[in-house]
This record gives structure tokens, sequence and C-alpha cells, in this order.
């Protein structure tokens, strides 16, 4: 009986620092979808600077060839 005993309280103890761990892993868990959804806001805003980047080069080039052409005109005329 004595040896069922101590198993029983080898158990127990077994059972507590498992949900301890599974507690440690849980708050874990918690903080790496924090970082997650921070990563996914961040790499939303370089997408967004990244289209307004490539909107102001094409609206750069556009004027330039714009400005080309029109020069182009002048010295044709």
């Amino acid at each position: 009986m004595k040896s069922f005993e101590r198993a029983l309280i080898t158990f127990e103890h077994a059972l507590n620092s498992f949900e301890r761990a599974l507690k440690t892993f849980e708050r874990a868990l918690k903080k790496f979808e924090r970082v997650l959804k921070k990563f996914g806001r961040a790499l939303n805003s370089f997408e967004r600077a990244l289209n307004s980047f490539e909107r102001g080069v094409k609206t750069c080039l556009f004027g330039l060839l714009e400005q080309e052409k029109a020069t182009n005109f002048d010295l044709n005329s």
C-alpha cells in the first residue's frame, strides 16, 4: 500500500509540473501571437510604403517622359 501511495504522490507531482509547463507554454503562445500580429501589421505597412514608392517612381518617369516629348516637339518645330 505504501508504494502505491508514493506512486500516487509522484504522479500528482508530475501532473502539477505538467500543468505549470502547460500554463507557461500558453503564455509563450500568446506572446508569440502578439508578435505575429505586430509582424503582420509591419509587413502591411511596408507593402503600402512600397506601393507608394512605386507610384512615385512611375509618376516621376511619366513626368520625365512628357518633358522629353515636349522638348523634342519644341526642337522639331
